[in-house]
């Protein structure tokens, strides 16, 4: 039986070759991996955003006639720290990951 030889039948000429082409296999993976992630949270923190204005538009009454308004100081400013905490959570992650994204990506 005759020995196949992988590296002719790929053209690679060298163990280096294949070494390197794993290496930029992986690279390319984290890169993705770092785009993907800073994406959703760019996302999320935007996300977040439009539910603040919309959660601040509820405040108002549905219309010119309507008279009545149900608004609990306490519950607002909740609510405010909560989303406040949340941001600045999504913010500091996100100035990490991009942060780490150039230290291993810069040329």
């Amino acid at each position: 039986m005759e020995k196949i030889n992988l590296t002719e039948i790929l053209g690679i000429a060298s163990s280096d070759k294949i070494r390197s082409i794993r290496g930029k296999n992986v690279l390319d993976a984290v890169k993705s991996s770092f785009d993907i992630k800073i994406e959703n949270l760019k996302n999320q923190i935007k996300k977040l955003e439009f539910e603040k204005i919309n959660s601040i538009s509820n405040l108002l009454p549905k219309n010119s006639d309507d008279l009545t308004f149900n608004f609990n100081p306490d519950e607002f400013v909740e609510r405010e720290v909560d989303y406040l905490i949340k941001k600045r959570n999504l913010e500091i992650e996100l100035e990490l990951l991009e942060k780490s994204y150039k230290e291993f990506f810069s040329e």
